[in-house]
């Protein structure tokens, strides 16, 4: 008697002891199997760096500070006067701000310049300003916008003059060039390119729900022989779900570190300096992804290829609305209909990767996150528990 409860006690032990070894074996084994599934790992793990690099070859030029170099120039002023004075204020302050490269020099010498093309044009100041270009193109076309916009604050300080003449000084002190530079409120210049890249990672997200919906078929008996085979298997059913989500979330995580690592160290693209904030809000985005493609494929009895036609429609929808295409649409939404900015996944996403790099305060990044979490929760445990409460007649 004593005997034989020992060698129970003995089973219970060794059966406890290999149930940790058999969840590791099944997360192993699902990783492979979610590797080998081609077409669900190039739309994931593939065509977001394809996508990233053609949007690099269309518009990467604008991603850096200067998007084009100083226009040279000469300069050509005969006589004295205030004018004379004003004008070279201002033209020195745009050689300051690396707007213009300025040569100073007689006419004769600025006309041989321009025919040898070393100049893009002339800045003449005789008794009236004039410009002689050569040929058109960008460069000519920034030196003519130059001197419009010097002649139009010329005209409004001559008014204040003429009206307020107590003003004259201040408004001569004005007479250097002030540009206006499209900053943010942490005093770094933004770039408008930059929402096209944080929109393509909040697909890449998104695009986590194509594993969701392997993961939902293969849990489910009446979908596919697998998830027959599975269902029969004398394994608790909590625990293949939690291995199979531990297996998606880790193929879709290291996914998305690779896609950082590109986008941040080979194109340049730039995400701030919070990078540990970054990634995280990387991951709930993934497991945003996850759920969503768990309560797509518990919800219904259609095929899996027209679950996952279904879930790239809904998916590619919420991109473009957060400007993966056009990158002025989430304004033009926050103008007119904000509330679907705060329940869009995508532009969640892409708005917590916008404030992280150029926002001081956190609130706004806060309130993304956090929805985002609550829609992946309320997500996440439906979708489990339709699946957890399924059950078969016969299979």
């Amino acid at each position: 008697m004593f005997s034989w409860k020992s060698r129970e006690n003995s089973c219970v032990i060794r059966r406890r002891k290999e149930e940790p070894a058999m969840f590791w074996t099944h997360y192993r084994l699902r990783l492979k199997s979610i590797v080998v599934n081609r077409s669900t790992f190039f739309w994931c793990a593939i065509f977001p760096f394809i996508l990233s690099t053609l949007f690099y070859i269309s518009f990467g030029s604008s991603l850096s500070d200067k998007s084009f170099p100083p226009v040279p120039a000469a300069v050509v002023i005969q006589g004295e006067g205030e004018g004379k004075t004003a004008l070279l204020s201002f033209l020195k302050e745009l050689e300051r701000q690396e707007v213009l490269k300025l040569t100073v020099t007689g006419a004769e010498e600025a006309s041989a310049l321009l025919e040898e093309e070393r100049i893009a044009g002339i800045i003449e100041y005789y008794d009236a300003l004039q410009l002689i270009l050569r040929s058109s193109g960008i460069e000519q076309s920034i030196l003519k916008s130059v001197l419009d916009s010097y002649q139009r604050k010329s005209a409004l300080f001559a008014d204040i003059a003429r009206e307020n003449p107590a003003g004259l000084e201040a408004a001569a002190g004005m007479s250097a060039a002030v540009f206006a530079e499209d900053t943010t409120l942490s005093g770094r210049p933004a770039n408008s390119s930059l929402q096209f890249f944080y929109a393509l990672v909040a697909m890449s997200c998104m695009y986590a729900s194509f594993y969701g919906l392997v993961m939902s078929a293969d849990l489910q008996g009446n979908l596919s022989p697998l998830a027959v085979r599975r269902t029969l298997a004398p394994v608790k059913r909590w625990k293949m779900i939690c291995g199979d989500y531990l297996a998606v979330l880790t193929v879709a995580v290291a996914v998305l570190l690779l896609l950082f690592a590109y986008l941040a160290f080979g194109l340049g693209i730039d995400f701030g300096s919070h990078v540990f904030l970054t990634v995280f809000t990387g991951i709930v985005g993934c497991m945003f992804g996850i759920a969503f493609g768990i309560l797509l494929g518990s919800s219904n009895r259609q095929s899996l290829s027209a679950k996952i036609g279904i879930s790239v429609s809904i998916c590619m929808s919420c991109c473009f609305l957060a400007g993966q295409m056009i990158n002025l649409i989430p304004v033009l939404i926050e103008k007119y209909v904000p509330v679907i900015n705060r329940i869009n996944p995508a532009q969640l996403i892409a708005n917590s990767f916008y404030c992280l790099a150029f926002y001081d305060d956190y609130t706004r990044y806060t309130l993304n996150i956090v929805t985002l979490a609550v829609l992946t929760i309320a997500m996440g445990c439906a979708g489990i528990l339709l699946m957890r409460r399924k059950k078969y007649a016969s299979i």
